[in-house]
């Protein structure tokens, strides 16, 4: 793609004032979106994880909501098209050479739940936005299936997804990485699912009318590498773990804008019990200049330190 794609302007540093001037004013900061967000109350949950240890107490449990979820995605979308719309990403495939309009973005930071923040933003703000999924290189949902918990797992214990990810195009990606992992590295592949119906609400339960009151979201699934068991290999490179992950950075932005996301849901990517650096990991997304083009940019976290770790990145940045 052309070198001018993606020139970052001037704007950031005129962002920076404006931010400045926007919290000397006593104005509302981005991040809490109180102007948006018709019921905040999950934000102050105990709950540190993305699973359902509210509602269930056992794996066994979590795994038997799992089959419920199935039979609601068999029964009600069946002959729905979102599995067929599924677009696969390999690593071998260029990005298309496309240009992306410059965008006045607003950056959020959030403590709440993925889940929680797709049915907290408005119907029309939800049909722009992507959320990343932090997903397994070599299972469709993560543990979805046997009751685990994690990001991948309550998005697809919440929606379609699963089958979006198993039966779309996108299955190759699971059988490459486990033909061969690359050292934990695994390959650089995504997978875009839109107009995924979303009928769970982030505590697990259903919406009154699953055929008129669920809604769409758009999602894109893509491995980080798992730094913690590279980093153990003989031919461990931090150089190219840092060239890989903001490789993919450019991919998830680019995928997400492309198909008219002009919005997007992020937060510590490849960090946790991948054992990446979340600063690091900020400042990937920082200063990929594809960033410059979303109106909309959220990111997020159960852990309150974790949402304070992005924002201090950030704010070192601009």
């Amino acid at each position: 793609m052309g070198d001018d794609d993606y020139t970052r302007d001037t704007r950031r540093k005129d962002r920076g004032q404006k931010k400045y001037e926007h919290f000397k004013n006593g104005k509302h900061t981005p991040r809490t979106l109180k102007d948006r967000i018709r019921d905040s109350s999950h934000q102050n949950s105990k709950n540190e994880s993305e699973d359902f240890n509210e509602v269930f107490e056992t794996k066994g449990e979590r795994s038997e909501w799992a089959s419920e979820t199935l039979q609601i995605i068999s029964e009600y979308f069946s002959k729905d098209p979102f599995v067929i719309e599924t677009k696969y990403y390999p690593q071998e495939t260029p990005l298309a050479n496309k240009t992306f309009p410059d965008q006045d973005g607003e950056v959020h930071f959030l403590k709440t739940k993925t889940v929680d923040l797709l049915w907290d933003l408005d119907e029309e703000t939800l049909k722009n936005i992507a959320v990343l999924n932090f997903a397994s290189a070599k299972n469709p949902g993560g543990g979805f299936l046997k009751g685990s918990p994690g990001q991948e797992e309550s998005l697809a214990m919440c929606s379609g997804l699963y089958p979006s990810l198993h039966d779309g195009p996108g299955k190759e990606m699971y059988t490459k990485n486990e033909a061969d992992n690359n050292n934990c590295i695994y390959r650089s592949d995504a997978i875009y699912s839109p107009n995924v119906p979303l009928f769970r609400h982030g505590d697990g339960s259903l919406v009154s009318d699953i055929r008129h009151d669920h809604r769409r979201i758009n999602v894109i699934s893509m491995p980080a590498v798992n730094y913690g068991a590279y980093s153990e290999k003989k031919d461990f490179s931090e150089q190219e773990y840092d060239r890989v992950m903001a490789e993919r950075v450019t991919k998830l932005f680019h995928i997400a804008l492309e198909n008219g996301c002009t919005g997007i849901i992020l937060g510590p990517w490849g960090c946790g019990v991948f054992r990446g650096n979340l600063g690091k990991m900020m400042r990937r997304f920082a200063t990929e200049p594809l960033l410059n083009k979303f109106k909309e940019i959220y990111f997020i976290s159960t852990s309150e330190s974790e949402v304070k770790t992005m924002e201090f990145e950030w704010d070192q940045i601009f």
